[in-house]
């Protein structure tokens, strides 16, 4: 996570509040990850965005709403697993609600 965010000026900002599988032990499909999260900063409604099956799955065994973004497909696998499909981080905010 500290190349990905680090070559984008986003390690900094987030470092202290990010879960992973290496510090959890455990990686999606499984939903500790997302669990732990949402429990840390006391979300009542979370919303995960997840790009990948796995993720998606984690995110709907959490009982979570998931966005799935696919950019690059229709979406349609993850859009079968469970995600409302999007494919434009643009589109992210109205999603939301903000």
């Amino acid at each position: 996570m500290q190349i990905t965010l680090g070559q984008n000026g986003l390690w900094d900002r987030f470092s202290n509040v990010m879960f992973s599988a290496y510090v959890l032990g455990v990686g999606k499909p499984d939903p500790t990850m997302f669990r732990t999260a949402a429990r840390h900063f006391d979300a009542k409604s979370p919303v995960v965005i997840e790009d990948s099956e796995n993720g998606v799955t984690a995110a709907i065994k959490a009982d979570m709403r998931c966005l799935g973004y696919a950019a690059h497909d229709d979406g349609a696998r993850l859009a079968a697993l469970g995600a409302e499909v999007f494919s434009d981080m643009a589109q992210a905010p109205q999603l939301l609600g903000l």
